[in-house]
């Protein structure tokens, strides 16, 4: 049976807090500005009827998009640094083990996102399961802007599955 509806307020987009493993991306999570929460699809199969031609089955696999994070560059570039030396790792790592080696290990890592209620209380929690760095945006460097505008650079995280936690 579905829960009764009773909470009227709306969300608000920037009210949200990113945990990470510490160790390795300790800035990313006090630096993260924007998070892109992943599509899911799941894709169907056409199977062939009688006088119909094709009718989509549902299909029973689950498809999930990357996770993107938009983090502020500090003057020390801190989490940009964390992400490349990741991905550097991992490259060397497959390089000198060979294809078949399951580096992607050193770098798995789950990430929660945590949104907040208008009082910044936890409303919701959602869980990046094996998360691994794929991407590391590009910087724009312009000597023409007129305000300081906060810089940021893209992450693109690759994950096996996201899990809506309950608080």
């Amino acid at each position: 049976m579905a829960e009764q509806y009773t909470n009227y307020n709306y969300f608000q987009p920037s009210q949200f807090k990113v945990r990470i493993e510490r160790k390795r991306f300790g800035n990313l999570e006090f630096y993260c500005q924007r998070v892109v929460h992943p599509g899911l699809a799941v894709t169907g199969a056409p199977a062939p009827v009688s006088r119909l031609g094709t009718l989509a089955i549902p299909g029973d696999t689950l498809n999930y998009d990357e996770l993107v994070m938009d983090v502020i560059i500090d003057e020390d570039f801190k989490g940009y640094s964390e992400i490349y030396s990741s991905l550097e790792q991992l490259t060397v790592a497959r390089s000198n083990q060979g294809v078949d080696v399951p580096a992607l290990g050193l770098l798995e890592t789950d990430i929660y996102l945590s949104v907040m209620s208008s009082a910044n209380n936890i409303i919701k929690q959602f869980k990046y399961v094996n998360a691994i760095p794929t991407s590391l945006g590009a910087i724009n460097f312009e000597a023409t802007v007129a305000d300081t505008d906060v810089v940021t650079f893209p992450i693109t995280f690759r994950i096996d599955s996201f899990e809506i936690l309950t608080v």
